[in-house]
């Protein structure tokens, strides 16, 4: 009988190209500003919008688009609208932009797997998204 040979495994590298545009924005108090985030994966159908303000160290949540859905998280929801087709890009609109909205911006996509169980109608939640694939912009 002869020995088994070593498993030998190789990491898998995948290279996901993001853009920002613009990368850096200054506007005036009570003005607008669309930013705008794309990605080279397609597979994926979540695009998450966050906000670290000055002097802050946690991320909120301002919003998401799940496919062409947006969800504006409810103190954002009068100064931000999230488009986009939730797969490789979406924009972040501010509108009527205050002193506390001068933030960092992130801009995070993710895959959501819906799972069926098969005697239920009812979706188990989907998984959180880790902390990988981010991209940000500074205000």
């Amino acid at each position: 009988m002869q020995p088994t040979p070593p498993l030998v495994t190789y990491p898998v590298l995948v290279y996901i190209l993001f853009h920002q545009v613009p990368s850096s924005v200054l506007e005036s108090l009570h003005g607008h500003t669309t930013i705008s985030c794309n990605h080279s994966v397609s597979s994926y159908n979540i695009i998450l919008w966050y906000q670290k303000p000055r002097g802050g160290s946690a991320l909120k949540l301002i919003g998401h688009i799940l496919y062409t859905n947006p969800t504006v998280e409810g103190e954002f929801q009068q100064t931000f609208n999230i488009s986009g087709d939730g797969a490789v890009k979406s924009q972040l609109h501010v509108q009527k932009l205050k002193a506390e909205d001068s933030s960092v911006y992130y801009c995070y996509k993710n895959l959501i797997i819906t799972t069926f169980i098969s005697d239920s109608t009812k979706p188990l939640a989907p998984a959180l998204p880790s902390l990988q694939g981010w991209q940000h912009f500074s205000n």
